[in-house]
């Protein structure tokens, strides 16, 4: 198992989040839960982070297009 610390979410991971945002996300389910590795330091399980990342992916991938800015009502009427 490979951890990542905070100090390494942003330029191995590109999650440029502050500690504080990050504790809120957690404490929501949304963000994978950090474990304690000593007195004062924590870190994230990689793959977990990894894995919050592709379903990030996957839901931005499962959308639907948007139709170009302007021409929703012929989108909406024709079904195209």
């Amino acid at each position: 198992m490979r951890v990542i610390t905070y100090a390494r979410l942003r330029p191995e991971k590109g999650i440029e989040y502050s500690r504080d945002h990050l504790r809120r996300k957690c404490a929501k389910d949304e963000f994978p839960k950090p474990i304690q590795i000593s007195d004062k330091r924590i870190a994230w399980i990689e793959a977990e982070v990894d894995a919050w990342l592709a379903a990030k992916r996957q839901a931005r991938d499962d959308r639907p297009a948007d139709p170009p800015e302007g021409e929703t009502g012929r989108y909406l009427r024709d079904g195209r």
